[in-house]
């Protein structure tokens, strides 16, 4: 989610049967997303990227 707008950036089907993750790391323009036994790593979208 953009968190000046609100709107949704995307989503994702993980496969897993639980929606709750655990902590958010931002490294450059990839988001770490980790889940209880699954990292994700998520390219930021470029409209996130822009001030």
């Amino acid at each position: 989610m953009d968190a000046r707008t609100g709107v949704t950036a995307g989503q994702m089907d993980t496969g897993l049967s639980y929606t709750y993750f655990g902590d958010i790391i931002i490294s450059g323009t990839t988001a770490l997303v980790r889940f209880e036994n699954k990292t994700f790593a998520l390219e930021m979208p470029e409209a996130l990227l822009q001030e």
